[in-house]
């Protein structure tokens, strides 16, 4: 007599032997999703729009529209919001850029060039210099000794550091001066939106003193000189009359190589090149001061974010960074951490940075860092889904990983309960009869909806909808070796569940209740849902055949015996609530 009963379903725990898998767990779960505790399938994909940009390999949703970038960029939506358009901001490892959507050719609706800018503005190379205009012979007093510098503003707010300052020079009684200011190259001005410059005169009478908003030129006027007077009196501007003092002496714009552009508390954002990490001045995210660079002792890799703080991963260990204020955060080496393989597989989540290295997931939190994987895979196992390879979410609480340039991945779930498990992905066809190869992932933050570009092998490269489609996708579940230690005969069983939308139903007229197998089904109404079943008994197949999943009871072949028994379900869209098998019929009893 034997009996087993499935319900609570999971995913696998590939570490654990078949033998040894903990109750309702499985050797295989493909396309599988357990959120209800039964055994769901994925839904198939569903088309976005092709891209007609060349070779894309990253995607990006700003408003309504797509863009797309022939190789990997990091990007960051501005919290800065006007009412033209929505602004974002990414690295290449080229040139740091920004956008508008409303410069944006969608990439699912043509194939022509966006506008893109610069980010940050480099100051003026240029001085000012002074031309001074007496009322006749200077006076023989000195009304000011004055300097000037000028900055770069662009049309959206974004002001330069300031340029070289003018010669220091005394100003005499009955004297004004008259101020000329080089103008960028066309070309400057047109990547960075340049459209005026601002004037600033230091106010105490030395070069290093504050310097005083003293007015502002257009680029087209800046020709015509400006001239600092007092009206129309013989004499500069009172420095009472001067506005705030220059802001932006150290914003540098950030180095041509900057990747890993992430944001993080306090409207900051962070970049890396090689192994230092540049941080903007708060709201401020086109200035990157050279006195905020901090070093690390290897190459940086990606950076995340936890909550106000920074998880830096490296070629080595991982580092926390601290702090609201850029200029003293301060960083904490986790030296239990290990390096971090994969660019694209770091993922910032409510409980902390997450990353693959070479022999698991590494967790980074304030505490320190750990392999939270440690219990789920050996290091063989981890190093045969290719890490290095990740495109990595934090999507409906798993961690889920795409390998870039196949069609398949892997979901971690449960990673911070008592119960993690793993299943894995195996995407459908676009078109119908074609692969795909997943080249990036994107996940829209409003809808939570994520997005695959896909390469199909009829050439064509598409954005499709992941996991949307009423239809699904063909799962499988295979349970843990069942042993006993005598052999033993599983001679009937029973599904309870519920069909999907597309599945297969028993009719009267089914073609199913008129094979073979039909001698094993006892009863099936009218109407039933089917799933697959596939039985194997000390490794040999003895059943492959289709069940009802409305709680009829079903026969299983006789005539043989044994002590290991695996059952394996199939299908693509009907729902498994609870498995129950047993040696005969009447040890099938209610559910429970």
């Amino acid at each position: 007599m034997a009996k087993s009963t499935y319900k609570d379903f999971k995913g696998t725990l590939p570490i654990k032997s078949p033998y040894r898998l903990p109750e309702n767990y499985a050797q295989v779960a493909q396309n599988c999703v357990f959120d209800r505790g039964s055994i769901d399938g994925l839904k198939d994909n569903t088309l976005e729009g092709a891209v007609l940009k060349a070779t894309p390999a990253r995607i990006f949703k700003c408003g309504a529209k797509w863009e797309s970038w022939t190789s990997f960029v990091s990007v960051v939506r501005s919290w800065i919001f006007d009412s033209t358009s929505d602004r974002f901001y990414y690295t290449d490892g080229t040139k740091p850029k920004q956008m508008r959507e409303s410069g944006i050719v969608d990439c699912t609706g043509g194939a022509g060039a966006s506008t893109v800018y610069d980010l940050g503005i480099a100051a003026p190379a240029g001085t000012p210099t002074i031309a001074i205009t007496y009322d006749g012979a200077p006076g023989a007093a000195i009304q000011a000794t004055v300097a000037y510098v000028f900055t770069y503003v662009t049309s959206w707010g974004e002001e330069s550091a300031p340029s070289p300052a003018s010669v220091v020079t005394d100003i005499y009684d009955d004297g004004y001066v008259t101020l000329t200011c080089p103008t960028p190259t066309a070309e400057r001005a047109a990547a960075t939106l340049i459209t005026k410059i601002n004037i600033y005169r230091v106010a105490s009478g030395t070069a290093g003193s504050d310097y005083q908003y003293l007015g502002e030129e257009t680029i087209a006027a800046v020709t015509e000189d400006h001239i600092d007077r007092d009206g129309s009196n013989y004499a500069i501007t009172p420095v009472i009359e001067l506005g705030e003092v220059i802001q932006t002496r150290d914003y540098d714009p950030p180095p041509a190589a900057l990747i890993n552009l992430t944001s993080f508390a306090n409207t900051m954002m962070a970049g890396s090149v090689s192994n230092k990490l540049y941080l903007t001045e708060p709201q401020i995210p086109y200035a990157f001061p050279a006195e905020y660079i901090k070093y690390v002792e290897s190459d940086i890799v990606a950076i995340g974010n936890i909550g106000s703080s920074l998880c830096v991963a490296t070629n080595t260990h991982p580092y926390i960074f601290t702090g609201t204020d850029p200029e003293t955060m301060v960083p904490n080496k986790l030296n239990d951490g290990e390096k971090c393989v994969a660019q694209r597989g770091l993922v910032s989540t409510p409980y902390g940075v997450l990353y693959p290295s070479p022999n698991g997931l590494i967790l980074a939190i304030h505490e320190g860092a750990r392999n939270i994987t440690r219990d789920i895979f050996t290091e063989e196992q981890w190093g045969d889904l290719s890490p290095s390879g990740f495109i990595s979410f934090w999507y409906e609480e798993k961690y889920i990983a795409f390998t870039s340039g196949t069609n398949s991945g892997i979901a971690i779930c449960g990673l911070f309960s008592d119960t993690p498990y793993v299943t894995t992905l195996r995407l459908g066809e676009y078109p119908a009869g074609y692969g795909i190869a997943i080249q990036d992932a994107y996940v829209d933050p409003g809808s939570r909806v994520m997005y695959l570009l896909v390469l199909s092998e009829d050439a064509s490269y598409y954005i499709l909808l992941f996991n949307q489609s009423p239809e699904g996708i063909e799962y499988s579940w295979t349970s843990r070796k069942e042993n006993f230690p005598n052999p033993v005969r599983f001679g009937a069983g029973m599904v309870l569940g519920q069909a999907g939308a597309d599945e297969f139903l028993i009719t009267e007229d089914s073609e199913y209740l008129h094979t073979e197998a039909s001698e094993y089904l006892i009863a099936a109404a009218s109407g039933s849902g089917v799933a697959s079943l596939k039985v194997f008994a000390d490794g040999v197949k003895r059943a492959d055949r289709m069940v009802p999943v409305d709680g009829t009871p079903w026969r299983l072949p006789s005539g043989y015996t044994a002590r290991d028994w695996e059952f394996v379900f199939e299908n693509v869209s009907a729902r498994i609530d609870q498995v129950m098998v047993a040696s005969t019929m009447d040890e099938l009893k209610p559910w429970d």
